[in-house]
């Protein structure tokens, strides 16, 4: 589909979502003097730049090729001053939320 990927490390899940994807205004944060980076033990994806109609055509080759990934978010003005792992933790407890039949207040 001609979609760009960017594979995000464990060295990186403390930087900005904005920066991640590439946005102006957003620089590189560095590691403290032995901070430890979070580890995030699932996949996660972000998807930045799509309109509806690719979105739809790109959830539908995922659901056709049966690539399953349960945390998925859009890059929004919210959350690009995210850390990826923020973004990680609030979309993992919202898919729990919702694979429970709750929702979040």
């Amino acid at each position: 589909m001609g979609i760009r990927i960017k594979n995000i490390g464990p060295e990186q899940t403390n930087q900005k979502v904005g920066y991640l994807a590439g946005l102006e205004g957003f620089e590189e944060e560095s590691a403290g003097p032995g901070e430890s980076l979070p580890a995030i033990p699932e996949e996660v994806m972000l998807l930045y730049g799509f309109s509806g109609d690719r979105l739809d055509a790109l959830l539908k080759q995922l659901r056709k090729n049966k690539a399953s990934v349960a945390l998925k978010a859009i890059l929004t003005q919210t959350n690009c001053g995210w850390s990826f792992y923020q973004l990680y933790e609030e979309i993992r407890e919202e898919h729990q939320m919702m694979s429970e039949g709750k929702t979040k207040h």
